[in-house]
């Protein structure tokens, strides 16, 4: 659960904007932090509108944290920082698949997600609207901000022949 928090996501999301700022990869940087950011201010506003309480139905396995349920904060949280960092490596690599941080980008939204739901601090629907928040914004977002895979390429490879 800790790995969908504010306290782990926030120095790591601000760590690599700066990393991508000072290698000149602007708009992936501002689309990290905006990804994150934007989808919990979703998930903000989502929580005080709705106002749905906490589920009550087992003894707690933690004590229930203060705020309401609905959204999961933590879903949306990682699931927004997870699938930034995978956009940002598909533009800026020439590599085709990223299975591997695909496989484990995607594990570690569903063991935050399920941890939610073994914590007994969150109902699924909760656990599943706070995924599809960050989704849809993320996706969203990287259409307007990020650049074409292709473009960022040929850009690349017409640098490589100014450079030759």
């Amino acid at each position: 659960s800790w790995a969908g928090s504010n306290f782990f996501l926030l120095p790591l999301i601000l760590a690599l904007a700066v990393i991508l700022t000072i290698r000149k990869h602007i708009p992936e940087a501002i689309f990290l932090i905006c990804s994150f950011v934007g989808a919990s201010a979703i998930n903000n506003v989502a929580k005080s509108v709705i106002a749905r309480p906490r589920p009550n139905l087992f003894p707690a396995v933690i004590d229930i944290p203060a705020g309401f349920s609905f959204p999961s904060s933590h879903s949306v949280q990682i699931t927004a920082f997870v699938l930034a960092v995978l956009l940002v490596l598909k533009v800026m690599t020439e590599v085709r698949g990223l299975i591997l941080p695909n496989v484990l980008g995607g594990s570690l939204i569903l063991l935050v997600c399920l941890s939610r739901l073994y914590l007994q601090v969150h109902y699924p629907t909760d656990v599943v609207s706070g995924f599809l928040t960050a989704l849809f914004w993320v996706v969203g977002l990287a259409t307007l901000i990020l650049p074409d895979r292709q473009d960022h390429l040929r850009i690349r490879q017409s640098n490589l022949y100014l450079e030759v």
